[in-house]
């Protein structure tokens, strides 16, 4: 039986005991909960950009639609058809990253994601971290008053509360639950796609519920491959303290990213010859996937330049400092790549302080996990031998140095000798 049918399946036999109901606004956690496979790809596309707006056009038809229909009860659905019928091509719905193997598919009746949509997916990915810090496990399906995800939504974007804000969310998570992502990847020489959702199911507030009733709220479901990724542990934590100073999605995107590979490097000791070598720990990312994973788009290599690139990134460099990853704009560095000479990269230091809330954010995810015993005395023992071990570079150099000052005396004193 293949994976697609045992997730259908499943979500038949869920029941009440799979959904935690918020009545009143979720328990403010500390933490956020990632899943790890939702960071290496895009999600989402500019607000306003030129992809967005062409794939709206079957959304404002259908909003179109629906005013007609209440307004004409009496319209037939060949009168409605002919009063709101647009010409697009398919692939006005969808946006294709070749060399990704990776492809997100619009709705025609509402268009493809954008930051807007990316701040309501947030909300949920607090639903799903609060289920999985107060649960036993992580949660499918999530009951919630409707003010709850407005309240959330304007916490997190500091925008005013209004009809058309609330429209606005009531159409992203329908626009969520009929967008899909496809990725494509080889293994032993067989291309296999997959795909998924981040939302694959829903209910509306009037709508009836699973078992026959009307229901007095909305419910979401989570899609399935999501929420077995978080019960494997594949996720990152993130401190939502941090992550709430920032109100535009692209500046959540390039924090959760560069979160991720942060936390990467260190599974890879790789900050610890950052260390040895007496530098803050960093990452070099070509400002191309920088645009992919933000969903902009890429300036044309006619024109591209540090400057350029400044402008576009202003807004989610600067959330990087107030979310104090990095600590000024000079941590950030525009360089031209060596290998191309054509494309850009850019290197993010990470501040102290971020670091060293990112190990506390480690220790606390291998005690969370109780399979796998994680001892800190090991940990500091570790850090104390790279420690030791920068010290003795140091020495070595000191060392070198010591070497070129006496061989230089000696050098010295021969040349009085001969004299």
């Amino acid at each position: 039986m293949s994976i697609q049918k045992k997730v259908e399946q499943m979500k038949l036999t869920f029941n009440e005991n799979d959904k935690i109901i918020y009545e009143s606004f979720p328990n403010d956690n500390e933490k956020v909960y990632i899943p790890y496979d939702l960071l290496k790809v895009p999600l989402f596309l500019q607000q306003k950009s030129k992809k967005v707006l062409e794939s709206r056009i079957g959304h404002e038809a259908y909003l179109e639609r629906k005013k007609l229909k209440a307004k004409n009860p009496g319209l037939t659905d060949k009168e409605l058809d002919e009063k709101t019928s647009y010409e697009a091509h398919p692939s006005l719905f969808s946006k294709e990253y070749e060399h990704l193997g990776y492809r997100i598919d619009g709705h025609h009746n509402y268009g493809l994601p954008d930051h807007f949509d990316g701040i309501v997916w947030s909300c949920f990915e607090d639903m799903i971290s609060d289920s999985t810090i107060n649960s036993d496990q992580t949660l499918f399906y999530y009951r919630f008053a409707e003010v709850v995800l407005i309240n959330m939504v304007l916490k997190k974007t500091g925008l005013k509360k209004s009809g058309r804000l609330q429209n606005n969310i009531r159409e992203s998570i329908r626009r969520l639950s009929k967008t899909t992502y496809f990725h494509t990847k080889k293994t032993d020489n067989v291309n296999e796609t997959y795909q998924f959702q981040l939302i694959g199911e829903v209910v509306e507030k009037g709508e009836l519920d699973n078992n026959g009733k009307i229901s007095k709220n909305w419910i979401v479901g989570i899609d399935p491959k999501i929420i077995f990724a978080m019960r494997k542990n594949k996720y990152i934590i993130n401190h939502t303290d941090d992550r709430n100073m920032l109100k535009r999605y692209e500046s959540i995107a390039l924090y959760d990213y560069l979160s991720y590979l942060w936390y990467i490097d260190h599974k890879e000791n790789l900050h610890m010859f950052s260390e040895m070598a007496n530098i803050k720990p960093h990452r070099v990312i070509s400002y191309n996937k920088i645009c992919e994973i933000l969903g902009f788009e890429i300036i044309k290599h006619e024109i591209v330049n540090p400057s350029r690139i400044k402008r576009q990134l202003k807004y989610p460099h600067e959330g990087l400092i107030k979310a104090n990853m990095i600590d000024s704009m000079d941590d950030i560095l525009i360089e031209i790549n060596n290998i191309t000479r054509a494309n850009f990269n850019i290197i993010y230091i990470f501040s102290n302080k971020f670091s060293q809330r990112k190990e506390d954010l480690i220790f606390f995810k291998k005690d969370l996990l109780s399979s796998e015993k994680y001892n800190r005395v090991q940990y500091h023992i570790d850090h104390l031998i790279r420690k030791i071990s920068k010290f003795s570079l140091e020495i070595m150099a000191l060392d070198k140095k010591l070497h070129k000052i006496i061989q230089s005396a000696i050098n010295d004193s021969l040349k009085e000798n001969k004299k």
